[in-house]
């Protein structure tokens, strides 16, 4: 259990990182590729995913 929170961890604060400076643009480049409502659809999705990952690797 304490593997998948070290994952869940370090997938939640790569995520932040990515979204505050100095890559501010990549967000922006979400937004201006594919629309505020797709983007936070596509961030939602990885968000997801990571649990689900996380929680697939603590029942192993």
């Amino acid at each position: 259990m304490a593997l998948a929170l070290t994952i869940a961890l370090v997938v939640v604060l790569v995520v932040v990182r990515l979204l505050i400076p100095p890559v501010p643009g990549l967000l922006k480049l979400g937004l201006e590729r594919w629309g505020k409502r797709s983007t936070v659809i596509l961030c939602a999705i990885s968000v997801i995913g990571a649990g689900v990952l996380v929680i697939l690797i603590s029942k192993r």
